[in-house]
């Protein structure tokens, strides 16, 4: 896999709001499914609430979720890109 497919993956992301809307799909159900394996299971209502609101908290309040091992909000950032697991995407630069 180059880099150069990776970048171009993120911007039909960016530019595809229902291939966006797919990949939010396809993350959440992995996560859930996770989260159930660990016994701690929660609907994808619930996992989108908690990420907006992780998304609305300072940046000194994101550090201490991150330091303490809790989800940023995101389901991967690259440079210049995040996917956020609420099916949101933000470009940097």
């Amino acid at each position: 896999m180059s880099k150069e497919n990776v970048k171009k993956f993120y911007k039909a992301l960016k530019a595809d709001k229902a291939l966006a809307e797919e990949l939010h799909n396809a993350v959440n159900a992995v996560v859930l499914q996770f989260a159930a394996k660990q016994n701690l299971a929660f609907t994808a209502e619930e996992l989108v609430d908690f990420e907006t609101e992780v998304r609305k908290l300072s940046e000194a309040e994101l550090n201490q979720v991150s330091a303490a091992g809790g989800v940023a909000g995101y389901a991967t950032c690259t440079p210049g890109v995040c996917l956020y697991l609420d099916g949101s995407i933000d470009t940097i630069g």
